[in-house]
């Protein structure tokens, strides 16, 4: 009877939980089944005084890509965060907040964006005197800042 119930319970097909579908298809889009993607990173405060680089990194996107990672400066009498939150159906979103806390601005890159090899520079004024110069661009692998100019 015992190898009856074994033959039973081998042809049943394995069924993923359903609760961990999202993540999955998440994973797979972000990564192409197993191929990593990365957010790039520079970020430089214009002063009065000149051009401070302020940040840089790369981060691997995809598979687990949640949570928060925040950054923040002070130089001049400025401050500022830089958060980069991953969200299931949006990729990475960056949010750009003022030393009192309030958004300056928020970028979302997805899975297009992380592949494409575009460039993402734009700027935020923080205050009358200091502005953020941010640069994003994606790729396969993790590629070094630019030389600080």
């Amino acid at each position: 009877m015992a190898l009856l119930d074994e033959r039973k319970h081998a042809r049943q097909p394995y069924r993923m939980p359903t609760r961990l579908l999202p993540a999955c298809f998440l994973a797979l889009s972000l990564t192409g089944c197993g191929e990593p993607l990365f957010l790039m990173f520079e970020e430089h405060l214009h002063t009065p005084d000149g051009v401070t680089p302020v940040g840089s990194g790369c981060e691997s996107i995809g598979e687990g890509s949640s949570g928060s990672v925040a950054g923040a400066a002070g130089s001049g009498g400025v401050t500022f965060s830089v958060e980069h939150e991953g969200h299931e159906d949006e990729g990475v979103r960056v949010i750009i907040r003022d030393g009192a806390g309030q958004v300056r601005a928020v970028r979302n890159y997805g899975e297009h964006f992380l592949r494409s090899g575009d460039v993402d520079e734009f700027e935020v004024e923080l205050d009358a005197l200091h502005t953020l110069q941010l640069r994003y661009w994606g790729g396969r692998t993790c590629e070094p800042p630019r030389p600080a100019e």
